[in-house]
């Protein structure tokens, strides 16, 4: 509570140093530590189609307006808004000629597998295909006695309900998450990363929670996102927590 009284929301505690909010997340003492705190959350029916569309005219992409502004994107895909809203958007697809052999390295250091990196980056894994890039960007899959996808993680986009769960390695440790805040534009704050003996089931479980946000698939993985409760995010926190103590 002391901690908390620090700050006037919720996301700039979240997003402060010291760890106090996943505390009393984790705890169930979140209600009361932030008891100070005006809500932010929107009447029901505030999000109209014109509010949608000036609200949406503040960003540049679809990805940039679901991570800021959760709320509104919601309502204008559940009500079939999206076109009206992101009219005035640029396409997210690359242009010709983006996937050099320096972008598909960094790319595929982002996964310890081929069939990982083609099932989560197509365009990137096709290209170094092509080119006759593969052995070279793929270099650090598959070694024998690895660490490959022995780390479970999640991250915050800040100011916003959107996290990313993902595998890596002890080896690479926060590299992939670097890589995305470069590719995606988004401002990761890391909720956590665990050593755990099967991090793919855990991911599995961790992406049973929340709702997908369903963001272009340009984004780089994209079907790892989800939006979380704070409710959800302390569930998912259990689970890893779990898993790592019983590795």
């Amino acid at each position: 509570m002391e901690d908390a009284a620090q700050y006037s929301t919720r996301e700039d505690w979240k997003d402060g140093p010291g760890g106090g909010y996943m505390r009393a997340l984790g705890s169930g003492w979140l209600d009361q530590c932030c008891a100070h705190m005006p809500s932010l959350r929107k009447p029901n029916g505030h999000w109209t189609l014109e509010r949608c569309i000036a609200d949406a005219k503040r960003h540049g992409s679809k990805r940039q307006w679901s991570a800021a502004s959760s709320g509104a994107f919601t309502i204008a895909h559940r009500e079939g808004w999206l076109d009206q809203c992101c009219e005035h958007m640029t396409s997210n697809r690359k242009p010709h000629g983006y996937w050099t052999l320096e972008r598909c390295m960094e790319d595929a250091s982002r996964f310890s597998g081929r069939a990982e990196w083609k099932r989560e980056s197509s365009s990137a894994f096709t290209a170094a295909r092509k080119k006759g890039w593969l052995d070279q960007c793929c270099e650090h899959m598959g070694r024998a006695g690895g660490t490959a996808n022995d780390v479970v993680y999640i991250w915050r986009n800040a100011g916003s309900d959107l996290h990313k769960v993902g595998v890596t390695s002890a080896r690479i440790g926060e590299g992939r998450i670097a890589i995305c805040r470069r590719h995606n534009g988004m401002d990761p704050r890391i909720v956590l990363m665990l050593k755990v003996a099967d991090a793919r089931a855990v991911e599995s479980k961790l992406l049973e929670l929340g709702t997908d946000p369903e963001l272009d698939s340009s984004i780089d993985g994209y079907t790892e996102f989800r939006r979380l409760t704070d409710a959800q995010l302390g569930q998912a926190v259990s689970i890893a927590y779990e898993a790592a103590l019983a590795a």
